[in-house]
């Protein structure tokens, strides 16, 4: 992704466009006979694009068009952004993209479609707060882990938990932010008699769910719930 701390670093970009607040950005411009066009990166992960069949906009002039456009838009400042229907491969690109410009995912589903799976997801600006740590496609043992490495040592609190299935085997995601998560109930991969034991016994402790996900193997009913 491009950098404006590296703003020398342009291929494969032809010529860059820079305002006082957002700085350095890339862009290519055509001008062919009356059509002008331009693609440039825009701060935040965005991408802009522009076309004109009139000699009244030359693609530098559109590229600063689109680029005082996004300023006045965006005030500089992050966008959030919601997905829906991602492949996992695109889900990780875009999560990766979107961890290097300031922003952090609040939320995610993931979900079968036959044997395929899909990716909803939220992502919000991290401002000038910590980001979230995020994970998927972990076994069950490997959440554990991840739960046992961050939670339980006070250095993380879980935010939310989902889960699927990739090739038949469930597989589960999370959400975590910073903060003590210890004392906070949290449980996977209960059948629907347990589930119902633990939501009794933690709504009567005056605890309230903030995740329940359900996936259904062999026709059981496995659910996980945050708090």
């Amino acid at each position: 992704m491009w950098s404006t701390g590296q703003p020398d670093d342009r291929l494969p970009w032809s010529r860059t466009v820079s305002t006082p607040r957002l700085g350095i950005w890339p862009y290519h411009g055509g001008d062919e006979q009356n059509y002008h066009a331009v693609l440039m990166m825009l701060p935040n992960g965005h991408v802009g694009a522009g076309l004109v069949n009139s000699n009244e906009q030359a693609s530098n002039n559109l590229a600063r068009v689109l680029m005082d456009a996004f300023d006045a838009a965006t005030l500089g400042e992050p966008v959030a952004r919601a997905w829906h229907g991602l492949t996992q491969a695109e889900y990780q690109r875009n999560v990766s993209e979107m961890d290097e410009s300031a922003h952090r995912v609040d939320w995610v589903d993931f979900y079968n479609v036959g044997e395929k799976v899909y990716v909803n997801a939220v992502v919000r600006p991290a401002g000038q707060g910590p980001k979230h740590y995020v994970r998927h496609n972990l076994t069950a043992q490997a959440y554990q882990d991840e739960y046992d490495k961050h939670v339980k040592t006070g250095k993380l609190r879980l935010l939310m938990i989902d889960s699927y299935l990739h090739n038949g085997q469930v597989r589960y995601a999370f959400v975590m932010a910073p903060g003590d998560g210890r004392g906070v109930p949290a449980y996977h991969g209960v059948d629907a008699a347990t589930h119902k034991q633990k939501f009794d016994d933690h709504t009567g402790r005056g605890f309230v769910p903030t995740s329940v996900s359900v996936v259904v193997v062999g026709g059981k009913a496995l659910y996980s719930t945050t708090w």
